[in-house]
């Protein structure tokens, strides 16, 4: 019978290493990260115009004033994907209505498809709202004080977590949570610095 390693993020290296001997662990290179992610994002200028650059090595895309160009989200997303694909990168895509659920939603490896309705080229509100409420609250990207305080209330997914009040949750945890929260389901504006492309460009 064969036998899966289950290695998971956060594993001791040397208990990764017990779990599958012929593991090949590979230093990060956060300058050749950064330099990378920058050359994607000139690339995908072309397909918006705007376009961030956001923590963990994400873009994010505004496609609702594009999708028109490439009739419909779905052509555009298939266009994406084929593109990446031969740019040999592999990547998670979260679509959603604000940047943040986008962000949150691709951390997640949650396929895009799932809260679309290809027929409307629209997204199914009902279904991305599934799919956040499925979130893990210890995915959120805030303090791991307050990840460990949810976690001690008993609170483990968004769903659970944005059935509290907000009054207490910034009693409890502060302003700039409730803000995020806000600002994960449109509520709040989400200003982000938009990429602007260098006047030339050139890699070889």
């Amino acid at each position: 019978a064969s036998s899966v390693a289950r290695l998971v993020p956060g594993l001791a290296l040397a208990t990764a290493y017990a779990l599958c001997p012929t593991l090949l662990a590979l230093a990060r290179q956060p300058l050749q990260e950064r330099e990378t992610l920058q050359q994607l994002a000139h690339w995908a200028y072309q397909f918006t115009p705007a376009v961030s650059c956001a923590d963990n090595n994400c873009l994010l895309l505004e496609i609702g004033g594009c999708r028109r160009l490439y009739r419909g989200i779905t052509p555009l997303l298939e266009t994406l994907r084929q593109a990446l694909d031969e740019r040999e990168h592999r990547v998670a895509m979260g679509l959603a209505h604000t940047r943040k659920a986008a962000w949150l939603l691709a951390q997640n490896d949650h396929a895009p498809a799932l809260a679309h309705c290809a027929g409307r080229e629209a997204l199914d509100r009902d279904a991305l709202r599934q799919q956040l409420a499925a979130v893990p609250v210890a995915h959120l990207p805030v303090d791991a004080k307050i990840r460990a305080a949810l976690a001690q209330m008993g609170i483990d997914t968004l769903a659970a977590l944005l059935a509290l009040p907000e009054a207490a949750l910034g009693k409890r945890f502060g302003a700039a949570f409730v803000r995020y929260l806000r600002q994960l389901r449109g509520r709040h504006p989400d200003p982000q610095p938009v990429f602007v492309p260098a006047p030339a460009f050139r890699h070889g």
